[in-house]
């Protein structure tokens, strides 16, 4: 992936995403594996993901660590960003090098907001898939004491 454009993302700069992005340059990665994809969900907004969706990106495509575009937009909150992500057709439940899904980045950076939760919820996301370390995003919620983030698991 070029430095133009990584660049482009972050500023926003659609003719210059035109000009890099095409049905076969889309999931190239970058030096930490991430796709444009990834970047978009990031530093854009929905009108550019909408845009970048048209190339067919490979919604799943992991970077080292194993995130997808999913687990950025879970990590960041960005709820609006994730509902685009599953109308097209991303994996709700894909786990990280550690196990991890997007539920559980979503539930250890709700804060007390349910949105994000709720809407992986709704995609099938499955709360009690433990990752690496044995903890679910159930269990993770039950344990987050400044928040009452658990009220977003109960059965």
């Amino acid at each position: 992936m070029s430095p133009e454009l990584i660049r482009a993302v972050h500023r926003q700069e659609y003719p210059t995403l035109e000009q890099f992005v095409t049905n076969a340059t889309v999931n190239l990665p970058d030096s930490y594996g991430r796709s444009v994809l990834s970047l978009v969900v990031n530093y854009g907004d929905a009108a550019m993901l909408q845009w970048l969706l048209t190339k067919g990106p490979a919604l799943d495509q992991q970077d080292r660590n194993g995130w997808t575009a999913l687990h950025f937009a879970a990590q960041a909150y960005a709820v609006e960003m994730a509902a685009l992500l599953l109308a097209a057709g991303a994996r709700v439940d894909v786990p990280d090098t550690f196990g991890s899904t997007p539920l559980w980045r979503a539930a250890f950076e709700s804060r007390g907001r349910g949105a994000m939760l709720h809407l992986l919820l709704t995609h099938g996301a499955n709360p009690d898939q433990p990752n690496d370390s044995g903890v679910s995003p159930r269990q993770l919620a039950e344990t987050i004491a400044n928040f009452d983030v658990k009220q977003y698991f109960a059965q």
